[in-house]
């Protein structure tokens, strides 16, 4: 997540929050401690497949990071920012899915069912999130944003071992330490 920053402070010239680096450090170490703990111990780490993905999630946050920042200085109104950034999401990911799965899996479907989904996707389920990053955007820098982003790793670990019962190793808890004093920086 701090690489939009890095990114806004490369396109858009926002200055880095004062403690950026250490925070970058931590937040990496953090990251990086339950793959190297996994590959010490005997257990598989990610494939390689799954990594590109999580790069292209990086990637993609970045960007709309960078374009939520943007936007929130032009003014427009929440609603149209957030609808027209997850259309376009939608529709980047419905290419990828015709470049992965080819046309004849969406000719299996019907193309009102195709387009309802990626309406209902645009228009409701980011919404939530999406207007509070938004009113972040406006009050907050991209920097800021990121480095307190990066606790979703935190809450998303936490929620599946609450809701799903997967377990949280060793390497794991360190991490999220790690982590949580890379943002608290």
């Amino acid at each position: 997540l701090p690489g939009a920053a890095l990114l806004a402070r490369w396109l858009l010239r926002e200055p880095l929050p004062r403690a950026f680096w250490p925070s970058l450090a931590l937040i990496t170490a953090g990251l990086l401690v339950p793959q190297i703990v996994m590959a010490t111990t005997g257990g598989a780490m990610d494939d390689l497949q799954g990594l590109a993905w999580g790069l292209v999630g990086v990637v993609a946050f970045s960007g709309a990071a960078v374009a939520g920042r943007s936007i929130a200085g032009r003014g427009w109104p929440a609603a149209l920012s957030i609808g027209l950034g997850s259309t376009v999401t939608a529709l980047v990911f419905a290419v990828i899915a015709l470049a992965l799965f080819g046309p004849q899996h969406f000719l299996l479907l019907r193309l009102w069912r195709v387009v309802g989904v990626l309406l209902i996707y645009a228009l409701s389920l980011p919404l939530g999130s999406e207007l509070a990053l938004r009113l972040a955007y406006r009050r907050c820098s991209v920097a800021t944003v990121s480095l307190w982003g990066s606790l979703t790793i935190a809450v998303a670990i936490a929620s599946a071992a609450l809701l799903l019962g997967e377990p949280i190793h060793a390497g794991t808890a360190g991490g999220i330490v790690l982590l949580l004093a890379g943002v608290w920086l």
